[in-house]
């Protein structure tokens, strides 16, 4: 059975009254709408979007809650759930209270469950800091999920795990990936999905099984 995913990631969109971030030229919102627009005229008709972190750039909750409803039209038009989670350019309260409208909590991670698939959604945000971390509630809360379920898992997250490609940004990635392989070793984690480009271009990955 086909399952399409399509990965946004770093959309980085300006909060009210700021400059675009790294000195984009073009409007980070602008670009995020012609991803949307060229999934929807090319018909790729994914079963689920996500949107892999760095959402706005030090945004507040007013600039999530205006986030939260342009992602709430996309999904309606593209007939496909979209998630997200967050990055280190994000913030955490201000997610919680724009986004979600529901109470702050130090960390946000999901799961959804489809038929034949588990995704998991983490959070390896360490407060406002640039490396990553996975917390140990979180990391038990994988562990205790993969063993219920017999199904094969996804997990998407923003930090990207060390490799020969990112030798030089150890300081960028998630700093507890050994604790990580540690959760999946055996499961039936087939994949997961990261920041993949530190460039100030939006990025797009079609993934279909």
């Amino acid at each position: 059975m086909t399952y399409k995913i399509v990965q946004i990631t770093d959309t980085h969109l300006t909060p009210a009254g700021a400059e675009p971030a790294n000195n984009q030229q073009v409007d980070p919102a602008d670009k995020l709408q012609a991803v949307f627009d060229d999934i929807y005229t090319t018909n790729v008709a994914p079963d689920l979007i996500v949107i892999t972190g760095d959402l706005i750039h030090e945004g507040h909750a007013e600039d999530y809650q205006r986030f939260h409803d342009v992602l709430m039209a996309q999904q309606e038009r593209l007939k496909a759930p979209i998630k997200v989670i967050l990055g280190n350019h994000d913030r955490t309260k201000a997610f919680y209270e724009g986004y979600l409208k529901r109470p702050y909590q130090s960390r946000y991670y999901d799961k959804l469950a489809t038929a034949g698939w588990d995704f998991y959604f983490l959070d390896t945000t360490c407060g406002n800091l640039e490396p990553g971390y996975l917390d140990q509630d979180q990391l038990t809360w994988l562990q205790t999920n993969l063993k219920q379920s017999a199904k094969p898992a996804l997990l998407f997250m923003h930090h990207p795990l060390a490799g020969p490609p990112l030798r030089n940004m150890a300081y960028s990635i998630l700093q507890n990936g050994d604790d990580l392989a540690k959760v999946i070793q055996g499961s039936t984690v087939k994949a997961i999905f990261f920041l993949v480009t530190f460039t100030l271009q939006i990025c797009i990955r079609l993934v279909v099984y």
